[in-house]
């Protein structure tokens, strides 16, 4: 099966479009291309299905061009959580699409309400377990807690500038990526985590990956993917109460470790890495596909939801 991805031009590729792109091409007979947004469907090599992963193109002033019909189609949209604006334009972009696949569950389901004949799924963001992976080696830590994202969110500026003063040993990190990244978790006590707003993030995935302990806030959808406070992970509510559990983390180091050890359980456990989002994807579409190749989906009464 081959899939095109419509991707770029953009100079960061680093996020859930990069992952899929990697773990689609390690699938058994499948092949995964790429072609940039700014390319009409006119000069797309063959293909036999079409797959959009946001990489937040209309930030750059990029098209989506629209997929031409009668081959699957599939976009795996996130971004709904930044703004209204943002969400109305993936709710927009999603319709020209076979199957809506969206990262964050409440953008999955109010799509849904609105686009009952589309096939439609929440498909949230994953770690990519070859890069991020307990130390192979004993790490002597080199700080209490990190943090490793953007700043200039007001309600993550301040809770990140309470927790720094009160757990001098910190480090932050923007624009680390990949094994850097998980390097800097494994360097670190307590891998601290900030959502924009709630959601769903992929340094979540990534830390329980890492073997860290997360230090977290409550996420929607975490019971969903296994995620248990004081299990394998802690999760505060307010900024005190973050740093009352990192206060007590860093002075009871086996419990610390205790948490830690059980995240290997929920790895094993789990379907959370972007190899499993690659299966995924694989299947929804050659689902639609087999199903349109079929005397049914010939059918003009035929209908599919994959």
């Amino acid at each position: 099966m081959t899939i095109l991805q419509q991707f770029g031009p953009t100079y960061r590729d680093d996020g859930q479009a990069f992952y899929a792109h990697k773990w689609l091409n390690r699938l058994p007979d499948t092949t995964c291309l790429r072609v940039p947004v700014t390319v009409p469907p006119d000069q797309w090599p063959e293909h036999d299905a079409l797959l959009f992963v946001d990489f937040g193109h209309d930030a750059l002033g990029l098209p989506l061009a629209v997929p031409p019909k009668g081959k699957p189609s599939l976009c795996w949209l996130s971004d709904t959580h930044f703004s209204p604006a943002a969400k109305a334009n993936r709710f927009r972009w999603a319709e020209a699409f076979d199957i809506a696949c969206f990262v964050h569950a409440d953008g999955a389901e109010e799509y849904r309400a609105g686009h009952r004949e589309q096939t439609v799924h929440w498909l949230p963001v994953a770690a990519d377990h070859e890069i991020y992976h307990p130390p192979t080696e004993l790490i002597e830590p080199r700080w209490d807690l990190c943090f490793v994202g953007h700043v200039g969110h007001p309600r993550r500026d301040e809770i990140l500038e309470r927790v720094f003063a009160a757990v001098p040993s910190f480090t932050w990190k923007s624009g680390v990526f990949f094994e850097d990244c998980c390097r800097v978790y494994h360097q670190s006590r307590i891998v601290f985590n900030v959502s924009l707003c709630g959601d769903l993030n992929m340094r979540t995935f990534e830390a329980l990956w890492a073997g860290a302990l997360l230090l977290t806030d409550p996420q929607l959808s975490m019971a969903e993917v296994d995620i248990v406070n004081g299990e394998n992970a802690l999760i505060y509510e307010t900024a005190d109460e973050a740093i009352k559990l990192a206060r007590w983390a860093l002075a009871h180091p086996e419990e610390r470790q205790t948490i830690c050890i059980r995240n290997e359980l929920w790895r094993n456990l789990t379907a959370h890495t972007y190899q499993d989002r690659a299966k995924e994807i694989r299947a929804y579409l050659s689902g639609m596909l087999e199903y349109r190749q079929s005397p049914l989906g010939a059918s003009p009464m035929g209908g599919f939801h994959a």
